[in-house]
């Protein structure tokens, strides 16, 4: 189903292909096709260079995501540094106190048996 269309010069014209797969992907979604979004995924992925294309792997992202969950602590702040007005003549760094975000994997859950009970 991979089309390619070429431009006057002889290139891949790559905004004509990604428009196209897009539009394709999210057509096939509203009409509950995955089969045919997953091709149209497929494809739009092809539109890139091979030193761009981008892994598709349910079972790489599942493992990813699993290891990405994290506790908010509302009682403590780390820094974490921002850049502000990135690109422009006037940019820099602004430090900001955010809460801290703990991985689930180094929390450890205590169970307290009171004696009041």
């Amino acid at each position: 189903m991979f089309v390619n269309w070429v431009n006057p010069v002889g290139f891949p014209d790559v905004s004509s292909n990604f428009f196209f797969y897009r539009t394709l992907a999210i057509n096939c979604l509203q009409k509950r096709d995955y089969n045919g979004a997953a091709a149209a995924l497929y494809d739009l992925n092809g539109c890139l260079g091979e030193d761009y294309l981008i892994t598709i792997n349910t079972e790489a992202y599942n493992q990813k995501m699993a290891n990405q969950e994290v506790y908010i602590c509302n009682h403590c702040t780390m820094d974490e540094v921002k850049i502000v007005n990135k690109g422009e003549e006037n940019e820099h760094e602004k430090t900001i106190q955010v809460p801290r975000e703990l991985p689930t994997n180094t929390v450890k859950i205590l169970t307290v048996i009171s004696p009041f009970l």
